[in-house]
């Protein structure tokens, strides 16, 4: 059989416009809301991390005081270990779960000792598509691996056939922090953290923080909230109309050195500045409640970098804190307020503008 060469021509117009109607119905469907698809790594290739994008290993061996007005933090349910794994195949019912806000941050507030909720709340994130990295009850702490969202990938046209092989580009994990607020009431507060793929060289792709996603966040407390046995509708409402239970803060300066004091007592103010740190990048890597400080690591933040216009012209630098640098965050605890100060890693003052940066960026979140 011999083809002419109008024949061919014809062919591959017809092969062309058949991958364009491929490509465009693949287009067609990347509409819609923000949605969550995590698959396990049984699934996915592993994520190759940078060492600036991995924490450090907590140590375990501090100690977590009781905080102010009657309140005990996770390590104190009696040998939680023990109970925990006694309790991990059973359904509590939790009759109330209440969504709690102060500025950008909301939590929830579960009718249920933290011993109850643990095992619920890892069944829950493996139930997402999630794996667990670190899992420590004494602290009250658990966090998942790096995942891929595959939502924003679409399943349509050649996608349909070959989806496995495209890559969404990013990663996100989660930290989920759990405190007992009272009798028989549990916070479980939940922050996100985001990787992004970026072409280091022709031949190399590295991987990048992203700023967190307060949706995603909001999305996973919807999911929890109907895990835990509440309506998807009540659920959503709650969310959409918690009122704001933001305390007054202020900038200034204590024996000379830049504070932000908060009006708050210590054990909400701890909690709610730690999620804070991990959605400004500013990475928890260790922490010491009782002496009120938090260990973090700057991994860079793209509200903060230079612009392209002064980097082109010679302009100074936006971003004041240096990516790959440990701080120390202390929380210091004034009875019915808290001051919070910035130092370097060795407690060492910091020069004033990095220290207000540092403190300003946390007032920015927490508002």
């Amino acid at each position: 059989m011999r083809f002419t060469l109008a024949g061919s021509s014809r062919a591959l117009i017809y092969v062309a416009a058949l991958l364009a109607a491929f490509v465009l119905a693949g287009c067609s469907g990347a509409g819609g809301g923000k949605k969550l698809e995590y698959e396990t790594s049984a699934s996915l290739p592993p994520l190759e991390v940078p060492p600036d994008l991995t924490a450090l290993e907590v140590s375990d061996s501090y100690a977590v005081p009781t905080a102010g007005g009657g309140r005990v933090s996770a390590s104190q349910v009696g040998q939680a270990g023990g109970e925990i794994e006694t309790q991990s195949g059973m359904m509590p019912q939790f009759e109330t779960v209440t969504v709690k806000r102060a500025g950008q941050i909301r939590w929830l507030e579960v009718q249920a000792t933290p011993a109850q909720l643990w095992p619920k709340l890892r069944d829950f994130l493996q139930e997402q598509g999630l794996e667990i990295a670190r899992d420590d009850a004494l602290l009250g702490i658990m966090e998942t691996t790096w995942a891929e969202n595959r939502a924003g990938i679409t399943t349509t046209g050649l996608r349909k056939y070959f989806g496995k092989l495209y890559d969404a580009g990013t990663r996100d994990k989660y930290r989920v922090r759990v405190e007992r607020e009272g009798e028989g009431v549990t916070a479980v507060y939940l922050a996100h953290r985001g990787a992004k793929e970026a072409v280091a060289d022709e031949d190399i792709i590295k991987w990048e923080v992203r700023p967190s996603d307060p949706e995603l966040e909001t999305e996973m407390l919807r999911r929890l909230m109907i895990y835990l046995g509440r309506d998807a509708a009540v659920a959503q409402a709650q969310l959409d109309n918690a009122s704001d239970q933001s305390s007054p803060m202020r900038l200034g300066e204590t024996e000379g050195r830049p504070t932000l004091v908060i009006e708050e007592v210590f054990g909400r103010a701890w909690r709610r500045v730690g999620v804070a740190l991990d959605r400004l990048a500013l990475v928890v890597e260790d922490q010491n409640r009782a002496g009120g400080t938090y260990y973090v690591s700057y991994q860079g933040d793209e509200r903060y970098e230079r612009g392209f216009l002064s980097g082109l012209f010679g302009g100074e630098d936006k971003d004041k804190l240096s990516v790959g640098t440990r701080y120390q965050v202390q929380v210091l605890d004034q009875g019915s307020y808290v001051e919070v100060t910035a130092y370097d890693a060795e407690g060492m003052s910091l020069p004033d503008s990095v220290a207000t940066e540092v403190l300003s960026r946390l007032q920015e979140e927490l508002k």
